[in-house]
């Protein structure tokens, strides 16, 4: 239990306490249980995910070989199953390869794994973003998901704050309920889901035997966006390759490929038409790393300050993107 005078705000993320004398770890938008680098032709991105697993004391598995297993193999493979891809920097695409590391270090990304007694079969955490995230096992491919997601967070925190990983990135309100306009997962095929998103209703090719099944968990990913942030908030390089975004400069071709010189900064553009039609060029001047890059444009309910930063309108009286048109909102 956190004492009375630690515990700052609490919402249910899957459930957030904010530790005051963490705050600043928090919003440093330094990833410190990664680290990025890359590859010696420069074509590519490595990187290490640092964690550590603790066993439920109330919830234990029967037998310590499938607690590591579950600890060492599902979680090492979750976050290369759903963090794996491709991201863009300046005008270049870079393949991003995940790999794991579990160390006995709490100050890393901290999983109590949990059996899971539940007779429905879904995603199931606690994310407490500095206390230790609790992940129920309840078969395999639904425990790779939820511990996918639980690091999720700790990515947008850094990228946005508390508020668009408390929201799901605006797919959620604050109690975790779905928000009725949000997209409807389909599980045939046609699309990815992005992760971090909730859904107010599946359909029934997502469902195997009444609980949600494969055909709803393989096509859930990481947003280029997430990934984007994890290889931004822990990269290590000495500039051989053309500094990052964020990076001291004095002229652009210091710069990766694609990016400006602006302010003394590497950044990703200085205006929304450097960027493409569904994204927006983001001032990183505020709860960000720093630099000006460009973005996905946000979901209905997400915080915004103009239309260009949402998929359809941004309501002035709130600061809250919704689906338009404006006219039927009072």
């Amino acid at each position: 239990m956190l004492p009375n005078n630690k515990l700052v705000a609490v919402w249910s993320i899957c459930f957030v306490p904010i530790l005051a004398d963490n705050w600043p770890i928090i919003f440093q938008h330094k990833l410190e249980w990664a680290s990025s680098s890359f590859s010696s032709d420069c074509q590519s991105l490595d990187v290490v995910i640092k964690y550590y697993c603790t066993q439920s004391e109330s919830l234990p598995f029967d037998t310590d070989d499938e607690y590591r297993r579950v600890c060492n193999d599902l979680t090492t493979e979750a976050f290369e199953r759903y963090y794996n891809g491709e991201v863009k920097v300046g005008s270049q695409s870079y393949n991003v390869s995940i790999s794991s590391e579990m160390l006995e270090d709490p100050s890393h990304q901290h999983f109590i794994v949990s059996k899971s007694t539940r007779e429905e079969c879904k995603g199931l955490s606690v994310n407490n973003v500095i206390v230790p995230s609790e992940v129920y096992h309840c078969n395999d491919i639904q425990f790779k998901y939820t511990v996918a997601h639980e690091l999720g967070h700790g990515i947008l925190i850094a990228a946005d704050g508390i508020i668009n990983s408390a929201t799901h990135k605006g797919t959620s309100t604050l109690d975790q309920i779905a928000r009725p306009d949000g997209q409807i997962a389909n599980c045939d095929g046609s699309t990815t889901f992005d992760l971090m998103h909730y859904f107010p209703e599946y359909l029934p090719n997502c469902y195997d035997n009444g609980i949600r099944g494969s055909a709803f968990y393989e096509n859930a990913k990481a947003s280029e966006t997430e990934i984007q942030t994890l290889v931004f908030g822990s990269i290590e390089h000495d500039g051989s390759c053309g500094r990052f975004p964020g990076s001291d400069c004095s002229v652009e071709s210091e710069c990766l490929p694609g990016l400006i010189c602006l302010d003394s900064k590497c950044q990703e553009c200085d205006d929304n038409a450097m960027c493409l039609p569904n994204q927006f060029c983001e001032d990183g001047s505020f709860l960000d790393f720093g630099f000006n890059h460009c973005r996905d444009k946000k979901p209905s309910g997400s915080p915004c300050q103009n239309n260009d930063q949402c998929v359809d309108i941004c309501l002035a009286n709130n600061s809250t993107c919704a689906t338009g048109p404006l006219s039927e909102y009072p």
